[in-house]
C-alpha cells in the first residue's frame, strides 16, 4: 500500500510539473518529499530541472521551485540512475559548470559513454564568468567525463600556477583522491578562508579531505617544506623580501594543509605551527614588514576555525612578536575566537596540561574547556582525569580548585574535592568524610543542578571557608529550571521583556560567542543545541538605542539540519547553561555598570524633567515622541524599573553569596539584608543594581582610586562586577 502511494505522488509531481494546470492560480495539494526514497526523488530530478528553466511567472516554474526549496530546508538528495542522469545533463546548457557539479554529486554509478559525452559539451566550453579555482571545477567534471580534456588542463595549470609550486604539487594528487573529494575541493573559492562563528565550515573541503590517505600525506610534506622554507628565509639562507615567500594561491594551499592535519589532530603538526607561524609574520630584520601577509592572515582564521592548544599557543606568542600592524591587528581578532572553539574540542584541548607551565593564562584556557563539558557532557575515565589534571603541574591547580562528580556504574553520582596538602592528596565528600575514587568510574565536572540545596550550600560554605577562588565559577553558580508548562514547546519566555542598551548587547554577545543577526536577533550553539535569542532591535556593528528581549528558542542537528528541540528533551544542564548565558547578556546590558564616556554633569532641570515626567505620566503618552533624556536621568529611570522587578537568578545567586560574605556585620546589626537590598543606616543598596537611595530618594556615590575598607575588605568567593560595585558601596557608607 505504501509503495502504491509513493508511486501514485510520483506521478502526480510527474504531471505537474510537465503539463500546464487549467489555471494560471492552481497549486494543488501541497507534497511532503520526505515521504519519497532516493532514488524515487531522483525519477522526477529530469522534469524538475526543466522546469525550473522555463519563464518563472510559468506555473511549471514556480512548482519546480517550492519544491526545490523543500528538498534544500529537508536536506534530501535524490539519486540519479543513468537514465535519470542522462536526461538532467542533457538540458544543462553548454558552460553551466556550476550546475553539472551540482548534480554530479547525486549519481549512482560511473557515467556511462553517453552521459560522458554530455559532460564533454558540457565542460568544453568556459563558463561566461570564468570561476574562481576553475582548475578544481574543470578537474572534477573531466574526471567524470572519463579523463577527457585533462593534458590540456594540466598544461593551463602548469603554466597559470608556474609561481605557485605548492598549488601545482596539490594538482598532481588530484588523481588519488576520490570522487567526493574532488567535488569538495571544486567547491572551494580564492580568498581568505572565513570560519563560520568560529568553527569549521560545514563545506569546508577540510573536512572530505582528512580521511584521504594521499591528501593527508600531502598536508605533511606541505607543512613541513613551508616551515623549512621559512626557517632558510629567517636564517639568511634565502634573501628576504617582504611579501614575496609564498603566493596568495600557495597561501590557500598551506592553509587548508593546515586545516586538515588540526582536524585530524595530528601530532606531527604540534612542532611546526610555531614556528612557521612566527616565522611568516616576523622578518628575519628589524622591519615591520612579513615575510608573507597571506599565509599570516589565512593561518590565523585556520586556527580560530580548528584550534589545538600548540597553534593557540603559537597564536598568543605570535602576537607578542609581530611588528606589523595590520597583520597584528587581524590576528588579534582569532584569539578569542580560537580559544573559544578549542573548548569545543576538550579531547584536545586537555593536551595543553602536558607540557604547559602554571599561570592565569593557561588556567583561565582550561577553565573554559571544562567549562564547555558542561554541554558537551564531557566525561573522563580516570586514567585520563589523572593523566591530564591531577598529575600534571598545569592540570593540578585546576583539579584542585574544583568540585568533581564521580559517576559509579551503579548509577551513583558523588561529589568529591581533590586536594593536595604537604606533598599529600586527598579527596573528601561535602560532609567532610573521606572519598575514595572506583576506578571504573567516569569523571566529570561537577554542577550545582545535579545536587540538592544541602549538598549546594555545603560546597559553597566549605570553598569560602577555605577562601578557594575557583578559576570558573561552580559552586556558586547560578542554575536555572524550564517553566514546566513551556516544556513541550522549544520557546522559552524566561528572559522576555527586558529593555536591553544595544551598544554593550552587541560587544558582550560577540565576546560571548553568539552570533549577531540584524533580522534574527542572537544566536549560538552549545554542542549539538542550538540558541536563539530575539531582540526586538536591528543588531550590527556600531548599532546604538535600545531593544527588547524576546524568546530564547532551542534547536539541535538532525544530519546536517537543525529542528526546533522541545524543551522536555533538553538536557537540564544544557538547558541551564545556555539560560545562564542569556541571563548575562540581560543582566549586564539592562543597565550601565558605569556611566557614559561622553556623559555630562546631570543639572536640575534635567532631574526635574525626570520627577515631573513620573508624577504626570499621562502628558508623555500626550506627545507625538517622547522627549530626550539626559544620559544620567535616562540612567536613573532604567535603574527605577529594574529595581521594581523580581529578582533574577543571577541577583538571588548574589544575594545569598552577600549573606555569607557580610553575616559578621548583619550579626553584629550593622548591616541588615531584605528581598532586594542591603541596608547600611538611612541607606539602601539594590541587590540587582546597585543602586544606592537615601530616604528614598537616588544618589550616586563617587567612584575612588583607592577602594574603602570593610573590616579588611570581606573575601569574595568568584569575580564580579555588581558584586564588588554593592561591597564597595558598603564599605564606603560605613566609614
Amino acid at each position: 500500500m505504501h509503495d502504491q502511494i509513493q508511486e501514485n505522488t510520483v506521478q502526480h509531481l510527474l504531471n505537474r510539473l510537465s503539463e500546464l494546470p487549467d489555471h494560471p492560480r492552481f497549486t494543488g495539494a501541497p507534497f511532503d518529499l520526505s515521504l519519497l526514497d532516493a532514488r524515487q526523488l531522483g525519477s522526477i530530478w529530469p522534469a524538475m530541472r526543466r522546469a525550473q528553466t522555463l519563464e518563472f511567472k510559468d506555473p511549471r516554474a514556480q512548482f519546480a521551485h517550492s519544491l526545490c526549496k523543500q528538498i534544500e530546508e529537508a536536506e534530501l538528495a535524490p539519486v540519479l540512475d543513468e537514465f535519470s542522469a542522462l536526461e538532467v545533463f542533457r538540458h544543462i546548457k553548454a558552460g553551466q559548470w556550476e550546475q553539472a557539479l551540482r548534480d554530479l554529486s547525486y549519481l549512482a554509478e560511473k557515467p556511462a559513454a553517453p552521459l560522458q559525452q554530455e559532460l564533454i559539451r558540457i565542460l568544453e566550453t568556459k563558463p561566461s564568468s570564468y570561476p574562481e579555482s576553475r582548475e578544481y571545477k574543470a578537474y572534477a567534471i573531466s574526471h567524470f567525463a572519463g579523463g577527457h580534456g585533462l593534458p590540456e588542463l594540466r598544461s593551463e595549470v602548469a603554466e597559470r600556477y608556474k609561481n605557485s609550486p605548492y598549488r601545482l604539487l596539490e594538482f598532481d594528487i588530484l588523481p588519488e583522491l576520490s570522487p567526493s573529494s574532488l567535488l569538495a575541493l571544486a567547491g572551494t573559492i580564492n580568498g581568505y578562508f572565513m570560519p563560520s562563528g568560529s568553527q569549521l565550515a560545514i563545506d569546508d573541503p577540510a573536512i572530505v579531505l582528512a580521511d584521504e590517505a594521499a591528501y593527508i600525506e600531502f598536508a605533511r610534506e606541505t607543512l613541513l617544506s613551508a616551515a623549512q622554507h621559512i626557517n632558510e628565509i629567517q636564517t639568511g639562507k634565502i634573501a628576504y623580501k617582504a611579501d614575496a615567500a609564498f603566493s596568495t594561491d600557495d597561501a590557500q594551499v598551506i592553509s587548508r594543509a593546515a586545516r586538515v592535519a588540526a582536524y585530524r589532530d595530528e601530532p606531527w603538526l604540534r612542532p611546526i605551527i610555531g614556528p612557521l607561524l612566527a616565522g611568516v609574520c616576523v622578518a628575519p630584520t628589524a622591519a615591520k614588514t612579513t615575510p608573507s601577509q597571506s599565509v599570516a592572515i589565512t593561518m590565523g582564521h585556520s586556527i580560530e576555525a580548528v584550534p589545538t592548544p600548540e597553534s593557540v599557543r603559537a597564536l598568543r606568542d605570535t602576537l607578542a612578536l609581530v611588528r606589523h600592524a595590520g597583520i597584528k591587528k587581524k590576528l588579534s581578532r582569532n584569539v578569542k575566537p580560537a580559544e573559544r572553539a578549542l573548548a569545543e574540542r576538550p579531547s584536545v584541548a586537555l593536551r595543553m596540561t602536558a607540557d604547559a607551565k602554571p599561570g592565569k593564562k593557561h588556567l583561565s584556557l582550561l577553565a573554559s574547556c571544562m567549562e564547555s563539558g558542561y554541554w558537551l557532557k564531557m566525561a573522563l575515565s580516570v586514567e585520563e582525569w589523572r593523566k591530564h589534571l591531577v598529575d600534571t603541574p598545569a592540570g593540578a591547580a585546576f583539579a584542585n580548585s574544583v568540585v568533581w562528580l564521580e559517576q559509579r556504574q551503579d548509577g551513583r553520582n558523588l561529589s568529591f574535592t581533590e586536594t593536595t596538602s604537604n606533598a599529600d592528596t586527598y579527596m573528601t565528600s561535602a560532609d567532610g568524610t573521606a572519598h575514595v575514587v572506583d576506578h571504573a568510574s567516569t569523571i566529570s565536572l561537577w554542577h550545582p543542578l545535579t545536587a540538592i540545596a544541602a549538598e549546594r550550600h555545603a560546597w559553597q560554605s566549605i570553598f569560602f571557608a577555605r577562601k578557594i577562588k575557583q578559576p570558573l565559577r561552580q559552586v556558586f553558580r547560578e542554575h536555572y529550571v524550564a517553566d514546566s508548562k513551556e516544556l513541550s514547546s522549544n520557546e522559552s519566555s524566561m528572559f522576555e521583556g527586558h529593555i536591553v542598551s544595544i551598544r554593550p548587547l552587541i560587544g558582550l554577545a560577540r565576546k560571548e560567542g553568539w552570533s549577531i543577526s540584524k533580522y534574527e536577533g542572537l544566536s549560538r550553539q552549545f554542542g549539538d543545541v542550538s540558541a536563539n535569542f530575539d531582540i526586538s532591535a536591528d543588531l550590527y556593528p556600531g548599532a546604538t538605542g535600545y531593544g527588547t528581549s524576546g524568546k530564547l528558542r532551542f534547536a539541535h542537528k538532525n544530519g546536517k539540519r537543525w529542528e526546533d528541540l522541545p524543551i522536555a528533551d533538553l538536557d537540564i544542564v544544557i538547558f541551564s547553561e545556555v539560560a545562564r548565558a542569556v541571563d548575562l547578556l540581560v543582566s549586564v546590558t539592562s543597565f550601565a555598570t558605569d556611566n557614559e564616556a561622553n556623559e555630562k554633569p546631570v543639572t536640575a532641570g534635567d532631574l526635574g524633567l525626570h520627577y515631573a515626567e513620573q508624577a504626570a505620566p499621562s502628558a508623555q503618552s500626550a506627545q507625538s515622541a517622547p522627549p530626550a533624556y539626559h544620559p544620567t536621568v535616562a540612567r536613573w529611570r532604567h535603574l527605577a524599573h529594574l529595581s521594581n522587578l523580581p529578582l533574577g537568578v543571577m541577583a538571588s545567586n548574589r544575594k545569598n553569596t552577600l549573606a555569607m560574605v557580610l553575616a559578621r556585620q548583619i550579626k553584629e546589626g550593622k548591616i541588615t539584608l531584605d528581598e532586594r537590598h542591603v541596608h547600611v543606616g538611612e541607606y539602601a543598596i539594590h541587590i540587582a543594581t546597585a543602586r544606592v537611595m537615601k530616604g528614598g530618594e537616588p544618589i550616586e556615590i563617587a567612584v575612588n582610586q583607592e577602594k574603602a575598607q570593610l573590616a579588611a575588605m570581606p573575601w569574595l568567593p568568584y569575580d564580579e562586577i555588581l558584586l564588588q560595585r554593592i561591597l564597595d558601596n558598603v564599605a564606603r557608607l560605613m566609614t
